[in-house]
């Protein structure tokens, strides 16, 4: 055996070693990214299971052109109001925020368990129904009672 043989033999043996290197690292890149992504679904599912809401009334008063929400955080997450929606007869709501109080506070984001949400919308005539769905995809719906 020649020294071109032991050559190539190094040589490929250094190529293997080289390209398993680089497979080695790029597969548990992604393992550590298919984990964390496993461990955030958890979490997000456990966040689902702990929410719960409930409307206690909705009623529009015609005299006012307002329409009042009431509902409740039932569960046990604490809700971001910027990640929950409000839905009026199948329209999503946009500038629902800036009317709402969260146990008679007008200054809060957050609506913790137990805690009352308050929601004041000018209507111009009364809607049917009304949807609430929370940043975890959890959704109450009630229908709109005139006064």
């Amino acid at each position: 055996m020649g020294f071109s043989v032991s050559g190539t033999t190094a040589l490929i043996f250094v190529a293997f070693l080289i390209s398993f290197g680089a497979f080695y690292s790029a597969s548990m890149g992604t393992f550590g990214e298919i984990r964390d992504a496993q461990v955030d679904q958890s979490d997000r599912n456990i966040d689902t299971i702990n929410t719960d809401i409930e409307i206690g009334s909705a009623t529009y008063n015609g005299t006012t052109d307002e329409l009042v929400i009431v509902a409740n955080n039932t569960g046990a997450s604490t809700l971001t109001l910027n990640n929950t929606d409000l839905l009026i007869d199948g329209e999503l709501v946009s500038d629902w925020q800036t009317t709402v109080t969260v146990d008679g506070n007008t200054d809060r984001n957050l609506w913790a368990p137990q805690q009352t949400l308050e929601i004041t919308v000018s209507r111009d005539t009364q809607p049917d129904r009304i949807k609430i769905v929370t940043e975890y995809a959890v959704a109450a719906t009630a229908t709109v009672e005139g006064s």
